[in-house]
């Protein structure tokens, strides 16, 4: 059932070929959303339709059931948008794919929380007002040089063994029993519940709220590796059922000092929700710096593409007082979801933590007392072409994520294998802070666009222009 108190987007989704990763979903959206409406796509079966005249409003159905279900010379079937919906198909008849569609909800343990997990990116009461909801921090603890190397050195530890992402239940009461990174995600996590009032949904004193958290180390040295652009979500659900499930907040800790070579984090004013055709008026960079902390609406795009155009020049200083730049970017990854686990998302296993506890240095310990110290983020604002230095007026290109899962999924300088895009004006390179917001004025706006787009868009124009003038000759015109 479509949800009509909200627009339903009737171009082609910008993630519908970056966010879905399978070539097809097999499983109805029903067994996880139920009633509950969820941003997907949308189709409508004119023939059962017509077959429940009685419905005071059309009967939606999601891509698995249009697939499966509705497929054949008996069902006209029609793809509407992407908008706010639940699936009816086994109100319209025998949904072909429920049972197994159940199964797999039950293998990802979405029945219980489906609800409120769904239900829980809508709600961003006591977040930032800005149209793109961000904060920066300084964590305390890190500034102690033995803390930032103790935490690296099991950031690098960690992904020896796994690069998944793991999970801290906000009902978690072992706490000495963390190690220091489950310990620092736990902070995190308890700081932004209370700062920015994410309690429980009243009324839901089973929610299971909690910390998804997980490393990335990337080596700076020759062609620095990143993270292309993509949104958080609950990846085995948006792979087994193509709905979208995001934190609450997405957050970034950076482990490592500054550095020239290592990539910044962008954040857009894009969620998945939005038109393909809609424009980014923000761009938010975050260079990294030991002991920063970004925290920003889990519904964002965001990435740290390793665009040389996105670094800063030697103009900016680049290195924290009395530090050599680094050969490695370490960041610390948590996200907040307020109520309910993401799919197959789980608490990190006994055995590494132990590995990992192995490697505690006498005298480190997490301090009782965790404090967060707020920093300003200043606004550049371009308004004009003439406002944006002559150095950085050529737009570039940052592509999406298009394969794997998205804290793995790597892209080399210069690789470009094609696909979704965002095409911006870099930010300026000598800003002395390392974060910062740049606000872009009408047409200077940032869009997403495929590579090759501008040509193509040129080439189409010009077969436009000759077609017009082919009918003029002929007197059709």
């Amino acid at each position: 059932m479509e949800d009509n108190t909200n627009e339903v987007s009737q171009q082609d989704d910008p993630m519908e070929e970056g966010y879905d990763e399978s070539p097809s979903c097999n499983f109805c959206t029903f067994a996880v959303t139920g009633n509950q409406v969820t941003w997907q796509a949308i189709y409508i079966c004119h023939d059962c339709n017509n077959e429940n005249e009685d419905s005071q409003s059309p009967l939606c159905i999601c891509q698995a059931c249009a697939d499966n279900c509705h497929h054949g010379d008996n069902h006209e079937v029609e793809y509407i948008g992407m908008g706010p919906s639940y699936c009816d198909c086994d109100c319209i008849g025998e949904c072909s794919i429920f049972q197994k569609s159940l199964k797999e909800a039950e293998r990802l343990g979405m029945i219980e929380s489906r609800d409120s997990q769904i239900a829980s990116t809508a709600s961003k009461e006591g977040l930032p007002k800005d149209p793109l909801q961000h904060d920066a921090y300084e964590i305390s603890i890190l500034s102690d040089p033995k803390m930032a190397s103790l935490l690296v050195q099991h950031a690098q530890e960690l992904v020896q063994y796994t690069k998944e992402t793991h999970w801290i239940d906000e009902k978690t009461t072992n706490l000495d029993d963390l190690c220091p990174l489950e310990s620092l995600a736990w902070s995190i996590y308890q700081h932004h519940v209370s700062k920015y009032n994410l309690s429980a949904s009243k009324g839901n004193v089973d929610s299971n709220g909690g910390a998804e958290w997980w490393v990335q180390v990337k080596d700076t040295s020759g062609s620095a590796t990143a993270i292309d652009l993509h949104y958080d979500k609950d990846e085995a659900l948006a792979e087994s059922f193509s709905i979208g499930s995001f934190p609450i907040l997405s957050t970034v800790t950076y482990l490592t000092p500054s550095s020239e070579t290592a990539a910044p984090t962008v954040v857009f004013d894009h969620t998945y929700s939005q038109g393909e055709d809609e424009v980014m008026n923000l761009m938010l960079v975050s260079r990294p710096k030991l002991g920063k902390h970004l925290v920003f609406d889990g519904s964002l795009l965001h990435g740290a593409p390793a665009h040389s155009m996105l670094k800063p020049t030697s103009e900016t200083p680049a290195n924290e007082e009395g530090s050599t730049t680094p050969s490695i970017r370490v960041t610390f990854l948590v996200n907040v979801w307020k109520d309910g686990r993401p799919a197959s998302v789980h608490p990190l296993s006994p055995q590494i933590r132990q590995k990992l506890q192995l490697l505690q240095s006498p005298g480190v310990a997490m301090n009782e007392t965790f404090e967060m110290f707020p920093h300003t983020v200043p606004t550049i604002a371009y308004e004009k072409e003439e406002d944006i230095p002559q150095s950085i007026r050529d737009r570039i290109e940052l592509p999406f994520v298009t394969k794997g899962i998205t804290w793995e999924d790597t892209i080399e300088e210069g690789d470009d294998e094609g696909g979704l895009v965002v095409i911006t004006f870099p930010p300026p390179s000598t800003v002395p802070d390392s974060t910062f917001l740049v606000r872009f004025g009408p047409s200077l706006q940032a869009y997403l666009d495929y590579t090759g787009g501008e040509a193509r868009v040129a080439s189409n124009r010009e077969e436009q222009e000759q077609e017009q003038k082919q009918e003029v000759e002929s007197g059709y015109v």
